[in-house]
């Protein structure tokens, strides 16, 4: 993994998922998170032989 890409992921989990943690709470923040890691990496099976972390599904299903 690139270094870029995995500073980035936490900047953006970091800035957005604070905001989205004071809006939902913290319980419903955690089980979004694991969920959009889970869609976000099953889709990405679904399409290819590979899997990914997650940690960018979540920062996209954020952004969503």
């Amino acid at each position: 993994m690139d270094p870029w890409h995995l500073a980035l992921n936490l900047y953006w989990l970091w800035h957005l998922g604070r905001v989205l943690e004071i809006m939902i709470g913290w319980w419903r923040w955690g089980l979004f998170f694991v969920v959009a890691a889970f869609v976000s990496s099953a889709a990405q099976l679904f399409v290819s032989d590979d899997t990914g972390i997650g940690a960018s599904g979540v920062v996209y299903a954020i952004f969503g």
